[in-house]
């Protein structure tokens, strides 16, 4: 069971933040399953996160909302029930501004005041008026609620507060947490009884709390804990006041402890206590209202299981409670805390929130950080838990593109589109049979898209229900649907689901399943299948011995993946130590590449390779010619060595012989090979060393094809630069030095 949490009101945090709240920016929309900078959550809205034990959500500054961890039941809303360790985009949701989540269901506030539900319904959770939906795998509208304000979601019930001062409730009643005086389930929102003039609420497990606007607050439900604060362990089936609290802004409670922060920025908490989750220096249980000692200037809450959270005014986030899973962000995990203390290296927050063995923070710049345990892929951050804060892997929000010899680019609405060579018919149009297009064009027949891969001569799309769908040349068998017959138009891979992440370079494909297992089909001549053998597949076989993966990645004729605890394994041509092995010899089953720990994505293209490390450095090694390794020699390197004075990176792409690195600035930088201009410095002069491209602020995605390059900006518009020989950025000139825009219909 999870708890919930609450903020400051919309005036002292206006005032001692500085930040507008429910606001948003116009920004494009999307998914994907690849790292992507941090501008991308809403961190000017009221309940952008929310964790449950298992599944986090967050609304991004577009109005969508995306989704990661178990999903057994549908609560990703992604029209699946496949878990996810990287956020997917909820289905057919728009200008949603608050999202909270119980154990199983989750809720969408949209600003027109409506409540979007799914999930489980097992409880009657989904507001749906009964039984007909045991579950719902995309959102739907719980009927008959409108004019909402605030959502909060309890372990099995759901809490709404509208406009007019009321509170409504609907799910689970055993213990009485909706309220109405009743004991049982309720499938269709009923009103909370003897509430008015209510400004905020906050739920436990089964227990609900309510501040009115004269600072008071109104408990009721389970308190054998004493978490209604009313000097007794009875439980209340219709609200009572909390006796002794006055002047409070904000609330939060968790499984079975509450919290209420006052106007002076102080913390009042009572119920259970015996991990330390009241903070008041004690693990003795209270049935009324304490202080919480040393700690002020307060302007949000969070609680969840066992562990409470505070935001400061200065930007940092206090924790106290369980730390079985480093949930306190400590760098331990040591038992408990019963008294406050700052979370390391996080700073500038502007959100919190809190599952029952873990902690996520909105930074003021955008970016997700998450601690504490990752069951279930419910941190987002690819490990199996953090004691101190981690980046979440985000994906591409708004569109995600592909660049080789054409592009693909993954829209809002699903739906792909293509430009550039199209000699294998790789635009996926049969309709289509000149040589090139210069213009974006939709590939027929695809939607729900969630990602896209392209090759010189292939294209890729991984759906939202885990298939993979390809056409293009397929003399290797790369197309994976058990012949060599070319396709101008989308076929799926054979007897392949449950895909996450896929990834190809040349004539052979790597896939990524939920359960960690990678797959792979095509060329295999150097190995590069890593299945012990030189024999081309036709169709998709596992790789053997590697297990609790998160990413793949690959070169032309090599291949890596990334697992669960940051270390890089790598198989296929060596040439140029481009395993990163120390050795110059071809594998043909998987080896550890050297010296790398704590990496959240990687990259590669012909012969060379990138790692991103959690501390936003990046590592490189192999083929270096042109300076793509980012050093100031022109040797090939067979182990990996950090790229000097590159730091704060969030996105790194290769192309065939240049590299790119996304900031969390929301600059791009590039290095290597520039005879085209795809280093968009306005020459045509290779670098040896990380400079900036010419004129890009604000970028939030890049991709890299052979010898051009492309940029998303937080806006959605794309931008790209370097060789035009097949059209793909969007002209008719034979290469650009600085980026320029893609017009896209």
């Amino acid at each position: 069971m999870r708890g919930r949490r609450s903020r400051a009101s919309s005036t002292l945090l206006t005032s001692l933040l500085g930040i507008t709240l429910w606001s948003g920016s116009a920004a494009g929309s999307g998914a994907g399953e690849a790292s992507l900078p941090r501008k991308t959550w809403d961190a000017a809205s009221r309940d952008v996160l929310s964790a449950s034990p298992a599944h986090s959500l967050a609304v991004a500054a577009d109005g969508t909302v995306w989704t990661w961890g178990n999903n057994d039941v549908g609560q990703l809303g992604d029209g699946t029930t496949q878990a996810r360790h990287t956020p997917v985009r909820a289905r057919d949701l728009l200008d949603v501004v608050a999202v909270a989540s119980g154990t199983q269901h989750s809720l969408a506030l949209r600003r027109d005041g409506t409540v979007w539900a799914w999930g489980s319904n097992a409880y009657g959770q989904l507001g749906v008026g009964g039984w007909w939906v045991w579950r719902s795998e995309t959102p739907i509208q719980v009927p008959a609620l409108t004019d909402v304000v605030t959502l909060e979601a309890g372990a099995d019930h759901s809490l709404a507060l509208r406009r007019d001062g009321t509170v409504w409730g609907w799910g689970s009643n055993f213990s009485g947490q909706l309220g109405e005086g009743a004991q049982y389930i309720e499938p269709s929102p009923v009103q909370v009884q003897g509430l008015s003039d209510v400004v905020d609420i906050a739920t436990g497990a089964e227990h609900g709390l309510a501040l009115r606007r004269d600072g008071t607050v109104w408990a009721w439900g389970f308190n054998s804990f004493g978490q209604l604060g009313d000097g007794t362990n009875t439980p209340r089936r219709t609200a009572a006041p909390v006796p002794g609290l006055t002047d409070v802004v904000a609330l939060a409670a968790a499984d079975f402890h509450s919290l209420a922060l006052r106007r002076d920025g102080t913390i009042w908490t009572w119920g259970l206590n015996y991990s330390g989750q009241l903070g008041d220096g004690t693990n003795t249980h209270r049935n009324t209202a304490v202080p919480v000692p040393g700690l002020t200037d307060v302007v949000a809450l969070e609680a969840a299981g066992a562990h409470s959270l505070a935001l400061r005014a200065d930007g940092t986030v206090w924790a106290w409670g369980d730390n079985f899973s480093g949930q306190l962000g400590d760098g331990t995990t040591r038992t408990q805390r019963n008294t406050p203390a700052p979370v390391l290296d996080l700073k500038g927050v502007v959100a919190i929130s809190a599952g029952n063995y873990r902690s996520l923070a909105l930074r003021r710049d955008g970016s997700l950080w998450g601690l504490g345990a990752n069951y279930s892929g419910a941190l987002g951050t690819g490990s199996n838990f953090r004691s101190t804060p981690v980046r979440v892997k985000e994906v591409k929000n708004g569109v995600a593109a592909s660049l080789a010899s054409h592009a693909l680019v993954l829209r809002a609405d699903g739906t792909v589109s293509a430009w550039g060579y199209n000699y294998y018919g790789q635009l996926g149009d049969e309709a289509t049979t000149a040589f090139s297009r210069a213009e974006p064009g939709q590939v027929p027949g695809l939607t729900d898209a969630v990602a896209v891969e392209s090759t010189s001569s292939n294209s890729f799309v991984l759906r939202a229900d885990g298939t993979v769908w390809a056409w293009g040349d397929n003399a290797s068998g790369q197309l994976g649907d058990g012949t060599r017959t070319a396709r101008r138009t989308p076929m799926s891979v054979q007897g392949l689901t449950d895909v996450t992440a896929l990834t190809s370079k040349g004539t052979h494909v790597l896939a990524l399943r939920r359960n960690g297992t990678v797959w792979s089909w095509g060329s295999n001549s150097s190995g590069q299948l890593g299945d012990g053998t030189t024999a081309t597949r036709l169709t998709p076989a596992q790789v053997p011995g590697l297990s609790d993966i998160v990413a793949v990645a690959s070169g032309s004729g090599y291949s890596m993946a990334l697992r669960a605890d940051g270390t890089v394994w790598s198989w296929g041509t060596n040439f140029f130590g481009q395993l990163g092995d120390g050795t110059t010899s071809t594998r043909r089953s998987p080896v550890q590449v050297q010296g790398l720990s704590d990496v959240v994505a990687l990259a590669s293209d012909y012969a060379h390779s990138l790692a991103l490390h959690a501390d936003g450095t990046v590592s490189t090694w192999g083929f270096n010619s042109f300076g793509q390794l980012g050093d100031t020699s022109v040797t090939h390197r067979s182990t990996p060595a950090r790229v000097q004075g590159l730091s704060n990176v969030s996105s790194i792409a290769a192309g065939s012989a240049h590299s790119l690195a996304l900031r969390e600035d929301g600059t791009v930088w590039a290095w290597g090979y520039n005879l085209e201009g795809q280093l968009g410095d306005e020459t045509l002069v290779s670098r040896h060393t990380p400079a900036p491209v010419s004129g890009l602020k604000h970028m939030r995605a890049i991709a890299a094809g052979g010898y051009n390059s492309l940029a998303i900006h937080e806006n959605g518009e794309l931008q790209s630069w370097g060789s035009n020989e097949q059209l793909t950025i969007g002209g008719v000139s034979l290469e650009h030095t600085v980026p320029a825009p893609v017009l896209m219909p």
